[in-house]
């Protein structure tokens, strides 16, 4: 959706929210440890009515922590000084409720996916 500089930004916020109004979402889990809704990261693949995907990684607080340790015995990132990815959502919880939430907060709050130069959702 190409900003026009002469719709106002009232307008245009309520043309961005009616094409992200009707969205679906699918969660993508591939580990084959059993699913543990309060330390997991999952990717979450976000499909608009128009078809377009976006695609963006849920972790939760506590998954963040067991990184830090795993990352300090192993000696990844600076032996866990810090961790980093791209297209990242940090949760307390992951449920279908809390993907939803932050899903319909971010589309009424945030810039259009279309227009961030980052983006917490990546087009596929």
């Amino acid at each position: 959706m190409k900003r026009n500089k002469n719709i106002d930004q009232h307008e245009y916020r309520a043309r961005y929210l009616e094409k992200c109004s009707g969205y679906t979402f699918k969660i993508n889990w591939t580990s084959d440890r059993p699913f543990d809704p309060k330390n997991s990261l999952v990717e979450v693949i976000l499909i608009l009515e128009d078809g377009q995907e976006y695609t963006s990684d849920f972790i939760t607080r506590k998954k963040i922590e067991e990184v830090f340790e795993e990352n300090k015995q192993t000696g990844y990132c600076a032996d866990g000084t810090y961790y980093c990815r791209p297209n990242m959502i940090i949760v307390d919880e992951i449920t279908e409720e809390t993907i939803k939430k932050t899903i319909d907060d971010l589309a009424s709050t945030s810039k259009p996916l279309e227009e961030k130069g980052y983006s917490v959702f990546l087009l596929c």
